[in-house]
């Protein structure tokens, strides 16, 4: 096997070597692409009432799709054991307020989860 670059012949280590340089050279700026008012707890409190049903959306394992159920909440929680909490925070400035919801198959029974990264618009997922 033999890589060529301009139809020349190159060993792996130049090869690493110029892309590192390149790699390097073209690297967006990481910092402050967040302009994001502070939000608190009560930004993401949601309200329920026993023995209504609340709308659930399920991950999909190695799925972009989703389905919806419902599920009864009661004063001990929901009737599944899988449902946590979901939300999506613009982080361009728009000072909108976070958008919430529930979320099921997703395997998270405690602690949190955050990404920046998104396939839609880029917003903040918690």
């Amino acid at each position: 096997q033999q890589v060529l670059v301009k139809g020349e012949p190159i060993d792996a280590q130049t090869l690493q070597a110029e892309e590192s340089a390149r790699l390097a050279q073209s690297a967006p700026p990481y910092g402050n692409t967040i302009a994001r008012q502070p939000v608190s707890a009560s930004d993401f409190a949601l309200q329920f009432t026993p023995g209504k049903r609340y709308r659930v959306i399920d991950v999909i394992h190695n799925e972009l799709i989703t389905h919806s159920h419902s599920s009864v909440y009661s004063e001990n929680g929901f009737d599944r054991d899988d449902v946590c909490f979901i939300a999506v925070l613009e982080r361009y400035g728009q000072r909108l307020a976070p958008a919430c919801g529930l979320l099921g198959g997703f395997g998270l029974n405690e602690g949190a989860l955050a990404a920046t990264v998104s396939h839609d618009s880029h917003n903040i997922v918690v």
